[in-house]
């Protein structure tokens, strides 16, 4: 996806759905104009698969640690515009990004998704259940977590080195709260907006 001057682009990033149909509902009767969808992994289940492949929404993904029978959830999405895998590459906004669901343990993940800070634009990932933001400003990695509980971040894309994103879980069974993250990009502004359910 490049980055198109004037073009308004939004994109929905959620993860951790667990079956929970529901809230996958609400989540695409809410948000029904974005431009991609970025899935952080576990489904669990086929037929969360085939909810999620009705919508006929382009949705970049990665398997998570709960897929337990995967070869069926492929078949479910089979002539959607479902593109899931494992950890990749992606190109957005012209921009060398990276989505993964987990690496080892909670805290592992999170600091894995620091080291990636590094090495891509944007990160994407998922497995912690709660949410958060990392930016890299001048080589330090700051955490925005608490400002985005407050209210969205709004940021030249030219004012950070990269963005690591997790969304929080959209099945709520943890915390009680699902969530997920609106991205909203015009010109070279972008709006990063936590989104509850």
């Amino acid at each position: 996806m490049e980055l198109q001057p004037n073009k308004v682009m939004k994109i929905i990033v959620f993860s951790d759905v667990h079956d929970h149909l529901e809230n996958l509902r609400k989540l695409f009767e809410r948000e029904k104009d974005f431009d991609l969808g970025i899935f952080c992994g576990d489904f669990v289940s086929p037929f969360t698969a085939r909810e999620m492949a009705k919508y006929g929404k382009k949705i970049i993904g990665v398997w998570g640690n709960n897929e337990g029978d995967r070869p069926s959830i492929l078949k479910n999405i089979q002539g959607s515009k479902i593109e899931i895998g494992y950890p990749r590459e992606i190109d957005l906004f012209g921009e060398k990004s990276f989505i993964f669901h987990n690496f080892g343990s909670i805290d592992q993940t999170i600091e894995f998704s620091k080291y990636l800070l590094s090495k891509y634009r944007f990160i994407f990932f998922g497995h912690t259940h709660r949410y958060s933001l990392f930016l890299t400003k001048e080589s330090k990695v700051i955490n925005y977590t608490k400002e985005l509980e407050k209210k969205a971040i709004e940021i030249n894309i030219h004012d950070f080195k990269s963005m690591a994103i997790n969304p929080g879980e959209l099945c709520g069974w943890l915390t009680g709260a699902p969530t997920y993250i609106k991205i909203t990009l015009k010109g070279e502004r972008i709006r990063i907006e936590l989104k509850k359910l």
